[in-house]
């Protein structure tokens, strides 16, 4: 099954993330590779919304680098290293201080 048609299976935002992993254990960059429609189309409404509010003014290209959706966060970096990489389900909750809304993280793995 493609990642595409994986994410479009979760009914919630959802997108698909990769890490760049190195010999030594440490990781590189970290993308987001795909999402479903409704991550897709948020990322569309933030780059409608656009100005100095917004995350970005980018509508979403695919295996793009996380943090032109994302402000870069080393948290959020090794929250996806944890689950990506040494194979952690994980699971939080994160109010972003500029949002007036909660985002519920489910992090599953493949490996």
């Amino acid at each position: 099954m493609e990642l595409k048609q994986f994410s479009d299976l979760v009914a919630p935002m959802t997108c698909i993330v990769s890490v760049e992993t190195y010999p030594d254990g440490s990781y590189g960059n970290i993308r987001i590779v795909t999402g479903n429609e409704a991550y897709i189309n948020s990322t569309k409404a933030v780059a409608e919304l656009g100005g100095s509010d917004a995350i970005s003014n980018k509508e979403f290209v695919p295996d793009s680098p996380y943090e032109e959706f994302v402000p870069k966060d080393k948290n959020f970096e090794d929250y996806v290293y944890r689950s990506a990489v040494l194979g952690q389900t994980l699971h939080s909750y994160v109010h972003p201080e500029r949002f007036n809304f909660l985002i519920h993280s489910i992090l599953i793995t493949d490996a």
